[in-house]
């Protein structure tokens, strides 16, 4: 039961955890905290006798009858009361965090995850996450896309096989899969023309970042006959607004209620900047080929001042700092990009080379092995439509949305806490 929904008059179950209270001897205010939600019940006489050993992160289950606060708000009052579990040590964090008082740090926050999660802003956060996925789902059926579900143990590595994870597979080593492109790309080798997958995809690379991690849910697509990157832009622009709209109407008074956070329209947030206009918009990067993470973040800044926009969509980018499957428009320049939001990078997106004697040519360029990537580049060899796509991290949008310091305060847990 949604305590939102609840109505005055009515009669009800409720269960939770203590998330405060106030004793007053012959009655007891509790403040019931159920997911992100939280209502007063007010227990008197007997009841009120019963709660007297009542302490913070109790979980209980009350009857009662709701009524009108003087503040227009609903309560309980009860006219039953059971303790269904009480804690048998100090919480080592808090999770009810007054006015003025510091949040534990992340270590512990991590150490500590059922209890970080029972705080009504994380609650909150997975449940935008939710909507998020689904509408991210919803959105790609509607655009007549087939879901996939690649492997995650692979024979060779699915990028370059710098930041594999090497696994025991009987007598052999496989590979954790890095990215589902490869299998994306075979889709449209098969015909589907229009593919998505959600799934976890592994980078044994040095996580001690704010938004790097060694496993993470990437949200991909691809689709066949694309002539321009526009049309990918164009694309991403109806995704993305889809889905954040659909996350304002569900959850957009909820969020604004537990953290302050106004989710406007975001359909005039977006501008497209060539690579090499986006470093001179900054006054140049410390890589001629690349920007890094504090170079994105000032883009970011700059875009909101000068055009006001939250979503920068970096194109042109050098052949350099792409993969060799990626097309090229020229001998220096791909036709892909990056976007940023909030100055930080949510999408990597190109129009795929799909024609084998490129593949292969562009693969020696960069000095790839091609035993290594040979069951890649069959898909190429009966025909191929043009295609391209891109791969969305929705855990580094939920980071700036709700403007958090770590990926790690996103994901719902996290195995290991190495760099």
């Amino acid at each position: 039961m949604k305590l939102k929904n609840l109505k005055e008059g009515e009669e009800v179950n409720l269960q939770g955890f203590v998330h405060n209270f106030r004793n007053k001897g012959k009655i007891v205010f509790i403040e019931l905290r159920k997911q992100a939600e939280i209502i007063q019940i007010v227990l008197e006489g007997e009841l009120a006798e019963k709660a007297q050993g009542i302490v913070l992160e109790a979980v209980i289950s009350v009857t009662g009858v709701t009524q009108l606060q003087s503040k227009g708000e609903l309560e309980l009052l009860a006219n039953s009361f059971e303790l269904l579990s009480l804690p048998v040590e100090k919480l080592p964090i808090p999770v009810r965090v007054n006015e003025g008082e510091n949040e534990t740090n992340l270590f512990n926050q991590q150490e500590y995850r059922w209890l970080e999660l029972r705080k009504p802003k994380n609650q909150i956060m997975l449940k935008v996450w939710t909507e998020m996925e689904r509408s991210f789902v919803e959105f790609m059926i509607k655009e007549g896309t087939t879901q996939i579900h690649s492997p995650k143990i692979l024979g060779a590595p699915s990028e370059s096989g710098a930041e594999v994870f090497e696994v025991k597979y009987f007598e052999e080593t496989a590979y954790l899969a890095q990215s589902p492109q490869f299998y994306k790309q075979m889709a449209m080798a098969a015909g589907l023309e229009k593919v998505f997958e959600i799934g976890p995809v592994f980078r044994a690379e040095k996580s001690n970042t704010y938004r790097h991690a060694t496993e993470f849910t990437s949200y991909d697509f691809e689709m066949s006959y694309v002539k321009e990157l526009e049309e990918l832009i164009e694309f991403e622009k109806g995704l993305l607004a889809y889905i954040f709209s659909s996350v304002k109407e569900k959850y957009g008074k909820e969020m604004f209620r537990i953290m302050g956070i106004e989710l406007g329209e975001i359909q005039s947030k977006f501008i497209v900047l060539p690579f090499e206009e986006a470093r001179e918009l900054i006054g140049g990067t410390e890589e001629e080929n690349d920007f890094n993470s504090e170079e994105e973040a000032k883009l970011g800044k700059v875009a909101l001042e000068k055009y006001g926009a939250e979503f920068i969509f970096l194109t042109e980018y050098p052949v350099s700092r792409r993969p060799f499957y990626h097309m090229r428009e020229s001998t220096t320049k791909t036709k892909s990009f990056d976007l940023i939001y909030r100055g930080l990078e949510i999408t990597t997106c190109a129009i795929r080379e799909h024609r084998y004697e490129v593949l292969i040519e562009q693969a020696k360029e960069k000095e790839m092995n091609l035993e290594n990537i040979q069951f890649y580049l069959n898909f190429f060899k009966h025909g191929c439509p043009p295609h391209g796509g891109f791969c969305l991290g929705m855990e580094r949008i939920l980071l700036k949305l709700f403007g958090l310091e770590n990926i790690r305060q996103v994901q719902f847990c996290i195995g290991d806490q190495r760099d």
